[in-house]
This record gives C-alpha cells, structure tokens and sequence, in this order.
C-alpha cells in the first residue's frame, strides 16, 4: 500500500467517522424535539369546544341523535391522546422500542443485498 493510498483511505474513514458523528447529533436532537407547549392545551381546550357548542347552541339531542356527538368526541379524544403521545416517541403508549430499528436496519440490508 502506498503512502497516498493511506492517506486516501485514512480521509475516507475520518469523513465516514463524520458523517457518522452528525447523524448520531441530529438523532439526539430530534429525540429532544418537542410541540409548543401550548399547543398540546389548545388541543384539549379545542376538543372540548368542539364537543360541547352543540350544547351550547341550543341543541338538546336525544337517544340515536346523540351518537355522532358521541362518535365525534371518541374521535376527538383519539386526537388528543396521539398529539400528547407524539411528544413523547421514547417513551408511553406510543412508544418506538429498539426492535423497530433493529427490524428495519436488518430489512435495509437485505433489501440493499448485504445480508
């Protein structure tokens, strides 16, 4: 092995080591990335509106009337489960585990024919 072919490979491991170094940074960084605070009270105070203006309005549904309001609330409250759930993706109902990455990184080499 030559003297440049050291020197080539040696700047070809440091910008790997680099690249490498900047994807782990931008990970750590995206893990602390959360929503406004206050967009998650929005959420919540939105949904209640939404639930309660009929009510407010005047209308007073009775029995089959009721159900899209209630339709309408659990879809809500699926809502505003996921938005307080998508601050967290470590960790609560949503949570990623280490399989999920140990899954796709073994499905990106089979696909890419490295295993």
């Amino acid at each position: 092995m030559t003297t440049d072919d050291a020197r080539d490979t040696r700047a070809d491991v440091l910008a790997e080591i680099r690249n490498l170094s900047t994807a782990r940074h931008q990970r750590a960084a995206d893990a602390r990335a959360r929503p406004p605070a206050g967009l998650l009270a929005l959420t919540v105070l939105t949904g209640l509106g939404v639930v309660l203006f009929p009510f407010l309005a005047g209308a007073r549904p009775r029995g089959m009337e009721i159900a899209p309001l209630l339709a309408m609330a659990a879809m809500l409250g699926v809502g505003v489960y996921l938005a307080f759930n998508i601050s967290h993706p470590f960790t609560g109902g949503l949570a990623i585990e280490p399989d999920a990455f140990t899954a796709a990184l073994q499905e990106f080499q089979r696909i890419s024919g490295g295993g």
